[in-house]
């Protein structure tokens, strides 16, 4: 996972040439969605009055929320001026497949994954996702929240963020 300031520096770079990738990011980084749950959002889908997303169509088939923080509110109203359809289409208005390669360029240029050797251990997409996860573990929240939040079939799935809550035994 990354640390604030990796984070920081992560985004800030891939907001240089991506705006759409730059706000993708930051709605995995602070939803804990996953990249094809992004990818699949509607403008039905997020609710700016309660400051919801409704996660309709998540891998393991259980629908959830995410909860919008203030700079996600800021993003979605940015982007409002289409309501309907793909909020994150691709170029030609269809669902987006993967990721722009802006991530995997930045993350090469700043040297993230310079040393690395494990692939597990390489900064990806997917990184920002288990970065949401770990930040909430270390600020001490319950580990039965962070498996709804990031809709966990099972705690099994969350209990490799144990290690990282202050107070979990």
């Amino acid at each position: 996972f990354l640390s604030r300031d990796e984070a920081q520096v992560l985004l800030s770079e891939i907001k240089k040439v991506s705006m759409q990738t730059y706000n993708i990011c930051l709605v995995s980084l602070y939803t804990g969605m996953r990249m094809g749950e992004i990818f699949s959002l509607t403008w039905q889908d997020v609710d700016l009055k309660n400051n919801l997303i409704h996660v309709r169509n998540p891998k393991n088939n259980e629908a959830r929320h995410a909860y919008l923080t203030p700079n996600l509110i800021e993003v979605f109203k940015s982007l409002s001026g289409k309501k309907s359809g793909l909020i994150f289409p691709d170029r030609n208005g269809k669902r987006i497949c993967q990721l722009s390669d802006t991530f995997n360029r930045t993350v090469e240029k700043l040297k993230f994954n310079e040393a690395v050797t494990d692939p597990l251990n390489k900064v990806v997409p997917h990184t920002l996702r288990h970065t949401f996860a770990s930040w909430l573990a270390m600020q001490g929240e319950a580990l039965l929240t962070i498996k709804e939040l990031m809709g966990h079939k099972s705690i099994e799935m969350t209990m490799r963020y144990a290690h990282l809550c202050p107070d979990q035994k």
